[in-house]
């Protein structure tokens, strides 16, 4: 597999120098493949710590996550391995949002996670093509790895795989070009992602709720849309949007909102409801968009 150079804006290189810096920074992690998500420390470690739940959305940040590739690791089907440096241009990268749950969950999307399993959904170019090209490998008998840096407005950064997580290939779809090689897509209703990380102090949820929202119920959202809320190491904050319930219960699987104010980037996050307390819990998280303000939203029922 040749390398891929990508021209990189000025923000998207001061964004990975910021990740990188902060991950190397940490004693938590150095190296991705040394410290999974299974095993990193950072909020409260302690097992007797009663769950919260916050009124307030700035108390939520501290467990909503920058995530950026880092880096990807191939084995083609006769078991060469080489590993491509997102940071040196070797391969693109993107980003996205995760959270961390009460329960000890760190939860994402799966495209955020596996992209080259939703090649698909991406615009023409080289990245597609670099998706597409993964997506081959991994069923033809290579596999594809991807480590990524996290981000926490509280600084408890740490560096995962895409191997450290559960998703569910249930429902994907399979199938083979004219040339013989086999093909598989992931599907929206079972676009999640999640790691156990033995972290507590995490976000509330509610995953019978979700299943039941009535229209006009409005949400909250919160990630970094198009990269932004990361400004440097020690500033990181997630940003602000909302979205509203455009249908009662659940269609095809997932929460379907209108008036939905997100963009690339806020992948993964969480969106929130305010129960009858007034506190922020959550419901589900963001999966993408369609059309101009139609949103796909993943409910907390799915994510297990």
């Amino acid at each position: 597999l040749s390398k891929v150079n990508i021209d990189l804006d000025k923000k998207v290189k001061s964004i990975r120098s910021a990740v990188k810096s902060a991950v190397n920074s940490s004693n938590q992690a150095t190296k991705p493949q040394q410290k999974p998500a299974s095993q990193a420390s950072g909020g409260d470690s302690s097992s007797n710590a009663a769950p919260k739940v916050f009124s307030n959305i700035e108390q939520c940040f501290p467990y909503i996550y920058y995530i950026q590739a880092e880096a990807i690791e191939i084995t083609d089907p006769e078991g060469n391995t080489e590993k491509y440096d997102c940071f040196q241009g070797e391969a693109p990268s993107w980003s996205g949002t995760g959270f961390l749950l009460n329960d000890g969950r760190f939860v994402t999307a799966r495209h955020v996670i596996e992209a080259w399993q939703f090649w698909q959904y991406n615009n023409d170019g080289p990245y597609k093509d670099f998706m597409q090209t993964l997506n081959v490998i991994v069923n033809n008998g290579g596999t594809v790895k991807c480590y990524f840096g996290c981000l926490s407005p509280a600084g408890a950064n740490f560096t995962c795989c895409s191997s450290d997580f559960k998703v569910n290939k249930s429902q994907d779809e399979y199938g083979t070009y004219e040339e013989g090689y086999k093909w598989s897509q992931g599907v929206i209703p079972t676009d999640f992602a999640y790691t156990r990380t033995g972290m507590s102090g995490g976000l509330a949820f509610d995953d019978v709720k979700c299943d039941q929202l009535k229209v006009k119920t409005e949400l909250t959202v919160l990630g970094f849309p198009l990269g932004e809320g990361v400004n440097s190491i020690n500033d990181i904050k997630p940003i602000y949007g909302n979205a509203t319930v455009a249908a009662e219960g659940l269609q095809r699987g997932r929460i379907l909102t209108t008036n939905t104010n997100t963009e690339h980037g806020n992948s993964g996050g969480p969106v929130f409801y305010n129960d009858d307390s007034g506190n922020l819990v959550v419901v589900g998280l963001v999966s993408g968009g369609r059309g101009t303000n139609l949103g796909n939203i993943i409910p907390m029922s799915k994510v297990r």
